[in-house]
């Protein structure tokens, strides 16, 4: 069996990278766009094709919406406090026999923000702080309480509709909803060097984005990087994201063997 060279024969190669959310850790924390390497190719590589495949969409943790009330002194008996789905009622004395959830024990205007605060978390002492049979909120916590103000901050970042509004008649929320929160908006670009073969493309959903090839020779080893970013401020925790970067190309200072008789 002879061994002979195809001389100017280039056979097409396919690499390709899986890239979920843990592999963009370095991006959490802040907006700005982080590139990393996924695919190595030596020199020589010319890309002719290729696809960023979305599995399951990049969904990285944007601004948490927030609201606050702040008070001057403490409520009256039966006021209220509503936060999304819950109606939080004061009361000079817990309710007993039975008891009624979503009561909030009114002491001195510190101890009744706190209460309110202990009952929205689900901390604190049913029965005590607040009446029995109350549950923590399912979509809100309490940041912070201060003998004026109860901070609620959204457990997840973007945009939110969830209510808080009161009766209380020494105290007002600054907004009726919880407000300011910003989606995550993850991006990806894949690139060569400064060579871009896919811009921006919108990683927030499936689908399936063809790589445009330039025609160009790598003139030494490189990557196919990703540049992954996020619009918005502040970035909170990953969520979840499958990615497939397919890349196809050819290697044109190869020279191809093959077997023949």
């Amino acid at each position: 069996m002879a061994i002979t060279k195809k001389s100017g024969r280039q056979e097409e190669i396919v690499a390709y990278q899986i890239i979920d959310y843990s592999d963009l850790t370095s991006l959490y924390g802040t907006a700005v766009g982080v590139t990393q390497g996924a695919i190595s190719l030596p020199v020589g590589s010319l890309v002719i094709g290729g696809s960023l495949i979305v599995n399951t969409a990049l969904e990285t943790e944007g601004v948490k919406a927030v609201s606050t009330l702040t008070t001057s002194t403490v409520p009256s008996a039966a006021q209220v406090v509503v936060v999304g789905a819950q109606t939080y009622t004061y009361r000079a004395a817990l309710s007993t026999g039975p008891t009624v959830p979503n009561e909030i024990l009114i002491g001195t205007e510190a101890a009744t923000n706190a209460n309110l605060a202990a009952a929205i978390n689900g901390s604190g002492v049913a029965g005590v702080n607040y009446s029995t049979g109350t549950v923590s909120q399912p979509t809100v916590v309490v940041a912070t309480s201060t003998q004026h103000t109860v901070v609620l901050t959204a457990y997840r970042g973007g945009v939110s509709t969830v209510a808080t509004t009161t009766t209380h008649g020494a105290g007002s929320f600054d907004h009726a909803t919880l407000y300011g929160g910003l989606s995550g908006a993850d991006t990806i670009a894949v690139k060569i060097g400064a060579e871009v073969y896919k811009t921006a493309a919108d990683v927030t959903a499936a689908g399936i984005f063809s790589l445009v090839p330039t025609g160009t020779v790598l003139t030494a080893d490189n990557t196919v990087d990703i540049l992954h970013a996020v619009a918005a401020s502040t970035i909170g925790l990953p969520i979840a994201g499958i990615l497939h970067l397919v890349v196809r190309y050819i290697v044109t200072t190869r020279e191809e063997w093959s077997q023949g008789v």
